[in-house]
This record gives C-alpha cells, structure tokens and sequence, in this order.
C-alpha cells in the first residue's frame, strides 16, 4: 500500500507490520499519509516530517514509542485508538489545516507523552484519551505545558491517571466535560481565550490555575474537587488583573478540602470585609455583563469552603460580600424588565436590606458594630433631636432641623442606592446630591405647613403642674433626656415623661429602632457565639 510520495523519492508500503526502526527526519508527504493498523516494533522518528494532505495512524501501535518533534500536521490527523508505548513525543509539532478538520486521539493510549510548546491551529479531541500508563519522568513533567490549542480542544470523557500540567499552554475553546483527573492537575498561568468547561469533572488531588486567566466563560459546574482547587497565588499582586472576564459558574460542585478564590486579610475583622471584598471585585471585569453574577458565586463558593474548614469568621465575610452582589443583581434583573414597578419594589427591597440588614450589623455577622450602634442611637442620636427641641433659634427649631436632615438622607440613599454603586467617589457625590434636594423640597414644604417653632417637648409631670418643658440648662437636665432616650428606645414605657407635638412622632420611631435593634442583638450574637 502505498503510502504518499516523499522528498529524495522515498516510499513507505504494507506498514502492517515494521520490524525495524523508521527513520524519516526532513521528509515530507506530499499526499494523504496513512499508517492505518500498522505495527512498530522499533521506535518511528517522524522528525521535522511534514504531512502536507492528512495522516492516518489509527489502531496503530508503537511498541517503543514514537518522535514527532518538529513535525507538521496539514489536514486531518488521525490517532484514533492508537497505542504508542514508552515515548509519545510531539514537542514544538505543528497542526494545521481548514475549517471542519481536526485532530483527534480518541481512545488513544499514550505513555510518557510530551506535547511541549505544540500548536494546535485546528480544533483538537483527546475525547476518552487513556494516560494508564502516562509515567511523569523527568522529560514529561511539562506534559502540555506551553502549549497553544488553537479551535475547540475536547478531552471529553479523558482519564489522566497521572500528574498532568497544562502550564502556559493557550486554550481558544476547551471541553474537559465529566474528565478524571486521579492525580494533582496544573494549568499555572494557562490563558483561556474561549469558553472553557470543566463539568462534571473529578478532580481526586490538588488543582491549581495560578496565574491563570480567563477571557470567556468558566463553567465548573457538577465537578468534584477531592483536594484543594487553587485559583490565586500567595502573593494576589501577581494574579492577572482581571482573572475572570465573563460567567464563572460553580454550581452543584461538590468541594472535600477547600477552594482557594482570595487571600486571607491580615488586617481586623473591621477591615476585612472590604479586603476580601477588593480582592474578589480585582478577579474579575467590571465590564462585564455577568460581573455580578460572578462575584457572587465566587463568594458562594469561598463561603462554602471556608465553613467546611470552620473558619466561620472568613465564611462571614464571604456571605456579606455575597449578599452585596445580589443586591445588584436583583436591580440589574429589575432594570432589565424595562418597567417602573419592578424597578421601585427592587429599589425599597434593597434599600430596606441594606438599612436593617447590612448598615448595622453586616447582615447579622457583626455583633460588635450592632452593639455599638445599639449604644450610639438611643445616647447619641435621639438625644441630641429631644435636647435641640427645646431651643429655637431665629424662629427655627434646631431639632427639627436634624430630624429633617436625616430622614433627608435616608430618602437620598434610597433614591440613590449609593450603597449598591461600586465607585466610592460616584457614590457619595450621587447621596449629597439626593439629600440635599429632598431636604430642600422637605424645608419649602415645611415652611407652608408650620412657622417651625416648637412644635412640642418632652414634659415631666410634676404634682402641681400636668407637664412641663424640661429644663436642659444643668446636668439634671441632659440626664433626664439620656432616661427617657433610654426608656423608649428599649420600649419600657414607664409614662413618667411623655412627649408632645411632633416628638410623639419621632419617639414611636425610636421605640420601632429599639424593637428592632433587640431582636437583631439576640439573633445575632446567638448566631455568633452558640454556632
């Protein structure tokens, strides 16, 4: 059978069975090569070889191994069940070819293999590939490692029984879809041009992607991760900024020893929500339209893993940075419907959230900051309107004034929804923009309603007189404020002082923040301490 004609008028026939070594650097195959069935007994060297109309070496086995280093590939290329032994060396091999051709090794068997610093300019399937006997000397530790996998590259249903690195190696798009993976897998600062999947993979040891980077979508979802999946480097400067440019997805995965998305703050607790969270919002494109939703998966996941190696103060982070992001994407989701009430309900939910859940207590994780606020409101806030009500100045009631400007500010940030805008400069120029033209609107509505002079005080009853303004000039004075502060916003209510005028208002506001307040205390440290 005749096999293509070569440079220097040479001819390969009947390749059945080849008892000696093959030698065939420097030559080339001007028509289709076919080594279909045939038998090596001794090592084939297919140096600087160029296969120039499509190669054939399906079923075919290399009992000592094979050298395609150098060689070029034109057209399809066929290792269909092929078993090569000892030595599968591609290193610096050049596929090419037009669109619809391929390269496939489906249900090959390769031992030692080697595709150093290949390239692959047409789509590639190593779909059901078996690396049995893939043995990682000292030659083959860089097993595909810079190499450049040009078109779609399918390792679909691939068993690597091995250690196998992908280190440097440049993927266009890549299928590892349900691949086994028995030993430690390396893609160190591989870049992913296309979509990559990886699901329902089994990962049984430690895989690592440092360095590596994403342009499209990353889809994890169904795998199996038995030891630690590593996505950053111990020192985060070096991780490409950003890591994730599109939709990373991990559902359904099941993680037995960790992921490792961010590095952990060593700042205070304090801070380390927002470094974590810099960290997170650093791994991926604020362009992109799945921004959000990755962000939030990724804190899902790092969430999840830190609560399985029970660093429940980690894992709260995560969650607060988690529930952050869904804020956004439930105004994205709301925007996107293109009509005004879905827009406003996602606008009050999320406002409500961020002032209940998120202001003061980090939703339920901070039980410092919601004891400190527990204090500061009923000793600082409330007292300062109740004191300043009994002073008017040029006619206008100081208290009222503070009442207006925070409640002014509270309208803003709702308006606004400056808490959800990443950009810290965007966001506060956007809340003083807010306020101050609802309290302007408030003061001209205010200013047709009432002279804004005192519109009522905290009375203290007294045997002779019913009730009476309270006398704020001495320590007495300030004390009883702090006391009937106190009494109302834990809802004691003994009714030794009573408010009038619009305090009633603004006392049954503090008793509401009380109510609320001591709920979120008891939740949240039985949350925080008996867990």
């Amino acid at each position: 059978m005749v096999i293509g004609s070569l440079h220097k008028s040479k001819k390969v026939t009947e390749p059945d069975l080849i008892k000696n070594a093959l030698v065939m650097g420097f030559s080339s195959f001007k028509g289709s090569a076919s080594f279909e069935n045939a038998k090596f007994e001794k090592m084939a060297y297919f140096v600087n070889v160029e296969f120039m109309q499509g190669t054939d070496f399906s079923e075919t086995k290399f009992m000592e191994g094979v050298d395609f280093s150098h060689a070029t590939f034109v057209g399809k290329v066929n290792f269909l069940y092929a078993k090569i032994y000892k030595s599968a060396k591609f290193i610096k091999a050049t596929f090419k070819g037009s669109e619809g051709e391929e390269v496939s090794f489906h249900g090959s068997e390769l031992e030692n293999a080697n595709f150093t610093d290949t390239i692959f300019y047409i789509a590639t399937k190593f779909g059901s590939i078996n690396t049995d006997t893939m043995k990682m000397t000292s030659d083959t530790v860089h097993l595909f490692s810079w190499v450049v996998f040009k078109g779609q590259t399918i390792f679909k249903h691939s068993t690597f029984k091995d250690e196998v690195t992908f280190n440097h190696s440049r993927f266009d798009n890549v299928i590892f879809d349900f691949a086994v993976f028995e030993k430690e897998a390396s893609f160190k600062n591989a870049r992913f041009y296309g979509n990559v999947h990886f699901e329902d993979v089994e990962f049984k040891k430690i895989v690592e992607f440092q360095s590596a980077k994403f342009e499209r979508d990353a889809i994890f979802n169904g795998s199996t991760f038995g030891k630690r999946l590593i996505f950053v480097e111990d020192d985060f400067s070096k991780e490409p900024k950003p890591k994730f440019q599109e939709k990373l997805e991990f559902s359904n995965c099941d993680f037995r020893q960790g992921v490792s998305l961010v590095m952990l703050p060593t700042s205070n607790i304090e801070n380390a929500v927002k470094e974590i969270e810099s960290q997170l919002k650093e791994l991926f494109d604020f362009n992109s339209p799945n921004y959000t939703y990755s962000l939030q998966e990724a804190a899902r996941v790092q969430r999840l893993s830190f609560e399985k190696e029970g660093k429940r103060d980690e894992a709260d982070q995560m969650f607060v940075v988690g529930m952050r992001a869904r804020r956004k994407i439930r105004m994205k989701e709301a925007k996107a419907s293109g009509k005004k009430w879905p827009i406003f309900k996602a606008m009050l939910y999320n406002f409500l959230e961020w002032l209940l859940g998120d202001l003061f207590s980090n939703y339920g994780t901070g039980w410092a900051r919601l004891l400190y606020m527990g204090l500061v409101i009923p000793l600082v806030v409330f007292p300062t309107v109740y004191a300043f009500s009994q002073r008017s100045y040029f006619g206008i009631n100081l208290g009222f004034i503070i009442t207006l400007g925070i409640f002014s500010i509270l309208c803003g940030a709702f308006t606004s929804q400056f808490f959800d805008i990443w950009s810290k400069r965007e966001a506060r120029t956007k809340l003083i923009i807010h306020s101050t033209g609802i309290f302007g609107i408030l003061w001209i509505v205010s200013s047709f309603c009432t002279t804004l002079n005192p519109l009522g005080s905290i009375c203290v009853p007294s045997p002779d007189i019913m009730c009476k303004p309270m006398d704020i000039s001495g320590p007495k004075g300030v004390l009883d404020i702090l006391y009937y502060s106190m009494v109302t916003f834990t809802t004691l209510g003994y009714g030794d002082m009573h408010p009038t005028g619009w305090l009633k208002a603004l006392s049954a506001l503090e008793a509401l923040t009380g109510a609320v307040f001591m709920a979120l205390i008891v939740a949240v440290i039985a949350r925080k301490w008996m867990r």
